[in-house]
């Protein structure tokens, strides 16, 4: 009995301690290993039915992460509790994808760090994406310096939240710059009128230290076309991306800044970036919600500013930014060519990566934040890759056959009929969405207005 008893503690002893060694020993052995993630179950990679134009490019990419520092600007959180205007330097994290010059046999894999939870909650806990990139490759330059996109997250976000995106860009030929927007990542989320004030001081700010870096001295030289930039925002991102783009603050703003306004209004944040030739605004925050003839914080004349060709996207359900709200800012962007992708039945997610794995043990105010009622974020995930990376290869690379991929026979992807002759050309009747297969989209619609 004794001997049973012994080997019973013995088994659970080892039953114990066996899941911290495999643990540790799987992951050494996948970080060494990278046929343990093969083709599309890496975020940024293409899954089985995605269109056409999601999968990945041509080049292998490198990731690094640096640390800029804005001088002597206004230190908005003291400045709320005392009362008294306080300025310091503003620290800003940037990750950054790039084409790399790497050798076959080098494994292209690396992990970031984002997070559940939010520190202001007290539940912020790590965890680990898999990325397709290498840490501190070297740059691979090209016979002409790659197109610049910048990269924006919402309130609170993280600099990984569009990691699929920003990866899956990099391997097409860009380099791609996230924005870690101190006081709005969960590891530091604070008062939101500091995220009102510095989203777009942060963007524009963060284009003029990479055109530093790009001048012979800096690392990126020769890599980086600062003149041909695209903008990329998600929410309060997406709020920042239309101030950056030149539009100016209603008085509304008043409501949520109080007398600090006049900083919403000043000349450097009212300052448009003519550098930038294209711009995505996932669900962009800021309309009336609900009301397409009320934009809210924005001052709709000035929304005429905004003259580089424009892809919306959102859902119709979204219950943080307002769908109508967004309906209501596309249509007044008259100077802007522009389309708006839009998921039925979505709400504000359709733009984060899909959750991880483990996400979907937690309870769901932490799972949520990612997913969606109604969509596989993962499909989502396929369908912008598709239309951004098009998007911005016709806008910042000419390439014209891209655009292509917008000439949508039918508004309603659901309308679309897919037809073929048994030599495998379409018909004439054929109406589905160029680059998709059959029976792989439905539920999204593509609408388009000319400037």
């Amino acid at each position: 009995m004794k001997k049973g008893k012994l080997l019973f503690m013995a088994v659970l002893l080892i039953c114990n301690l066996f899941p911290i060694l495999a643990n540790g020993e799987i992951e050494m052995d996948l970080k060494e290993d990278e046929s343990k993630y093969p083709m599309g179950t890496v975020l940024g990679d293409a899954t089985s039915g995605a269109p056409e134009n999601a999968k990945r490019g041509e080049f292998a990419i490198g990731y690094r992460e640096i640390e800029i520092v804005n001088p002597s600007q206004l230190d908005v959180l003291t400045t709320l509790s005392t009362n008294v205007e306080t300025m310091y330097d503003r620290h800003l994290k940037l990750g950054i994808w790039y084409p790399a010059d790497i050798s076959e046999e080098e494994t292209q894999l690396c992990f970031y760090t984002d997070y559940y939870g939010r520190v202001d909650y007290n539940n912020l806990e790590p965890f680990e994406i898999v990325g397709r990139a290498v840490r501190e490759a070297a740059p691979l330059k090209g016979e002409e310096p790659y197109p610049l996109i910048i990269i924006s997250h919402g309130y609170p976000g993280s600099l990984y939240i569009m990691s699929y995106l920003c990866e899956n860009l990099a391997t097409k030929g860009y380099v791609v710059v996230a924005i870690a927007h101190t006081d709005s990542t969960y590891e530091d989320v604070s008062n939101f009128a500091s995220t009102l004030i510095n989203r777009s001081l942060d963007q524009k700010f963060t284009i003029k230290e990479i055109e530093k870096l790009s001048q012979k001295d800096g690392w990126l030289n020769s890599l980086v076309d600062t003149s041909n930039i695209g903008l990329i925002g998600y929410s309060m991102g997406g709020y920042g991306s239309l101030r950056t783009l030149g539009v100016n603050m209603s008085d509304e703003i008043s409501k949520l800044v109080g007398p600090y306004d006049y900083l919403l209004k000043s000349e450097e944040n009212d300052q448009l970036v003519k550098n930038i030739k294209a711009s995505v605004l996932f669900a962009p925050w800021g309309a009336e919600f609900g009301n397409p003839s009320n934009l809210g914080i924005y001052d709709k004349n000035s929304l005429k500013n905004i003259t580089c060709p424009t892809l919306w996207v959102a859902g119709t359900k979204d219950d943080i930014a307002g769908y109508q709200g967004i309906r209501g800012l596309y249509n007044s962007t008259t100077s802007s060519d522009r389309y708006l992708l839009s998921y039925q039945n979505v709400m504000h997610n359709c733009a984060p990566n899909a959750a991880p794995l483990e996400a979907y043990s937690k309870n769901w105010d932490l799972t949520s934040r990612w997913a969606d009622p109604s969509w596989d974020t993962r499909r989502m995930n396929n369908i912008n890759m598709h239309f951004v990376s098009a998007f911005m290869d016709y806008y910042l690379k000419n390439d014209v056959e891209k655009l292509s991929y917008f000439d949508v026979k039918v508004e309603n992807a659901s309308d679309g009929v897919y037809t073929v002759n048994k030599n495998g050309t379409f018909k004439d009747d054929h109406t589905y969405w160029p680059g998709f297969l059959n029976r792989s989209v439905e539920g999204v619609r593509l609408e388009h207005l000319s400037n």
